[in-house]
């Protein structure tokens, strides 16, 4: 994602492939995915990139830490 694309210098279009690869192999099955921003402005280009292939829900870290995961 983001850390990683600055970190090693990818352009957006990296992160946006890989993140299209992802939803691609997840389709149809039962998981959730969780994505973590640092800043606002990575939040929102995650955002632009996902919504429109999935649905997608903002949480902040204390939703996070109460989340019921399925085991």
């Amino acid at each position: 994602t983001l850390v990683g694309q600055g970190v090693f210098n990818n352009p957006s279009f990296v992160m946006r492939e890989a993140l299209i690869k992802v939803i691609e192999v997840l389709k149809g099955q039962d998981v959730s995915v969780f994505l973590h921003a640092f800043t606002e402005e990575s939040a929102r280009n995650m955002e632009m990139i996902l919504e429109p292939l999935c649905s997608i829900e903002r949480m902040n870290r204390d939703e996070f830490k109460h989340t019921s995961l399925p085991h």
